[in-house]
């Protein structure tokens, strides 16, 4: 998060949805299988541009088992114990051996033993994980980071009208506007496979004017466009995944 702030740079998230997708050639529930979309996936990860930064799931490849801030927790889960740090039980610790082994396997087939680039973390909008942060008192810290994206900036929004986890963007709008962005303009977006109106809502946004930041919210599609957006429109650009579920707690 620091780097994206400090550097204005733009993000492509890549989770297992997108990975599946990329090197299984898999439909998800929310995106249909496409060669092209794959291709196109597996394509962002080969490539270095010093305006997009490529996130992957970090955490889950070092750990088979997360710890998550009870606090800022976005659905139930099920956790296989608890820990105490600041308050009684506020850390959850969670199961993720299958995750674990899937992510390695995943940098193996793509990489090899080469090393590649740094990537940044995909879960980084997910405040659970900054448990660090947590147990220093530093949450505080983690918020104007938080707000950094959007204060003083003109946004456009690119998301469903329905996401998968609410609150919506346009729901949002008011308490964004109210926590210092200069303006906000929406696109709709399709809520299950995006990737099919990909040059039609690409076309959207580089028809608009009179914003600062593109935020986007389409699964796997949210990933290409912003690399799309960033590396040959030079948009800033954030593929933003569930941001909505955080910014109820830092709104």
């Amino acid at each position: 998060m620091q780097k994206i702030v400090k550097c204005n740079v733009s993000i492509s998230r890549f989770g297992d949805g997108e990975l599946m997708i990329a090197l299984l050639e898999r439909g998800i529930s929310f995106q249909k299988k496409n060669r092209e979309l794959s291709a196109r996936l597996k394509q962002i990860l080969y490539e270095k541009d010093s305006r997009l930064l490529v996130c992957m799931n970090n955490e889950f490849m070092r750990n088979n088992e997360i710890f998550w801030v009870l606090q800022y927790e976005r659905s139930s889960k099920k956790y296989i114990r608890f820990e105490t740090w600041r308050d009684p039980n506020d850390i959850g610790i969670l199961s993720r051996k299958a995750e674990w082994a899937f992510y390695n396997e995943c940098y193996r087939i793509l990489f090899g033993k080469k090393k590649p680039s740094v990537f940044g973390d995909a879960t980084l909008f997910m405040l659970g994980l900054y448990t660090e942060e947590y147990k220093k008192a530093q949450m505080e810290r983690v918020f104007e980071l938080f707000v950094t994206l959007f204060k003083k900036k003109r946004l456009l929004i690119a998301a469903p009208k329905t996401p998968l986890m609410a609150p919506s963007f346009r729901e949002l709008e008011p308490k964004l506007l109210a926590a210092g962005a200069s303006g906000i303009t929406h696109i709709d977006m399709p809520e299950k496979d995006a990737y099919t109106y990909y040059q039609e809502i690409k076309s959207k946004i580089l028809n608009s004017t009179n914003f600062d930041a593109v935020w986007i919210q389409a699964g796997p599609a949210a990933s290409i466009l912003a690399h799309d957006l960033a590396t040959n429109h030079d948009i800033l650009s954030y593929d933003i995944g569930s941001l909505n579920t955080t910014l109820r707690y830092i709104l």
